[in-house]
């Protein structure tokens, strides 16, 4: 018999595959493992007694069942999340608030803050609530609309995400590395990708900072050596507190929360560049966070007599 246990769970893992027509990417935009998302699908189509896809190889091909459903579903979750906002009414929140995320490495002097406060002077019979975390679980948060806009490091970024997020590069900051007073380079005034060869690096693990590893070995391969690892830390945060050896170091930029700490060198690394992003989703028609949007826009472009860049 046919079971009716489904949960809203299960309909996102299903949905989020058909958007990608792969299991794996849509793990990954999921934050959460490909075994995990093939077993919700499975078992949805047991419930349904149905099958939702065709799988040819690693591509997945919506059924005429699939294609059906998912079209109902997708209309269907809408709704859902519009309840969602509109309960917020009655949770100690209201209907004019943005949800805004911040990375927890992120110093909220150099954006969030002035945006926040941009904001609310311009418009204030609206609300903002700031929350820090990961910038997996900032992604997570956005796509399951607990959050409304997110800022995050540009190299924290997949580029696949940009089928249901806008992107943009609201401020930029060269890359920097963080090294003990001890070490060789520390001594330079500024130093560049190729120097840093002698040196080890503190890196962060692939399931919380995915792409920081490998920015890291694009621009040690662009100078032909590949980058010797000293630690991989699970948290950004932790870096400098593992920073022990003369020859250790890692790389942050300007937006980093401890930059600037006297008790460590940081020294600009020439010909690079990085961006603070500000994201969020295309589908999100709520006014209060498009008045947001539009605010931040103004203040870049009153700082800095230049607009925001779309990616």
């Amino acid at each position: 018999m046919m079971s009716h246990n489904i949960s809203l769970q299960q309909i996102r893992y299903f949905l989020t595959a058909a958007d990608f027509q792969n299991v794996s990417q849509a793990a990954e935009y999921l934050h959460t493992s490909q075994s995990t998302v093939s077993k919700g699908i499975s078992l949805l189509e047991k419930n349904l007694g149905v099958s939702l896809f065709r799988r040819e190889k690693k591509k997945l091909y919506l059924t005429e069942a699939g294609q059906r459903i998912r079209k109902k579903w997708k209309d269907g979750l809408d709704y859902i999340y519009q309840g969602i906002d509109e309960a917020r009414l009655f949770s100690g929140g209201n209907a004019t608030t943005v949800y805004v995320g911040v990375l927890d490495t992120h110093n909220p002097n150099l954006m969030v803050l002035p945006a926040t406060t941009f904001f609310q002077k311009r418009y204030p019979k609206y609300e903002t609530v700031v929350d820090n975390a990961r910038g997996c679980d900032m992604s997570r948060n956005l796509f399951h609309r607990n959050l409304d806009v997110i800022f995050r490091i540009q190299y924290d970024v997949s580029e696949w995400q940009k089928d249901v997020v806008i992107q943009e590069n609201v401020a930029q900051s060269p890359l920097v590395a963080c090294m003990n007073k001890s070490n060789p380079l520390a001594y330079k005034k500024n130093i560049s990708w190729r120097e840093l060869r002698s040196c080890r690096f503190i890196v962060g693990t692939s399931s919380r900072m995915p792409y920081y590893l490998p920015m890291i070995e694009r621009y040690c391969g662009r100078e032909g050596f590949a980058p010797e690892i000293s630690k991989v830390v699970d948290c950004a945060n932790s870096m400098i507190y593992n920073l022990k050896g003369d020859r250790e170091v890692f790389i942050c930029d300007k937006f980093w929360r401890d930059y600037g700490n006297e008790g460590y060198v940081w020294k600009t690394i020439k010909n690079t560049r990085g961006w603070l992003m500000m994201e969020y989703r295309k589908d999100n028609q709520k006014p209060e966070v498009k008045k947001f949007i539009e605010s931040v826009h103004d203040m870049i472009l009153e700082q800095t007599g230049e607009p925001v860049i779309k990616l």
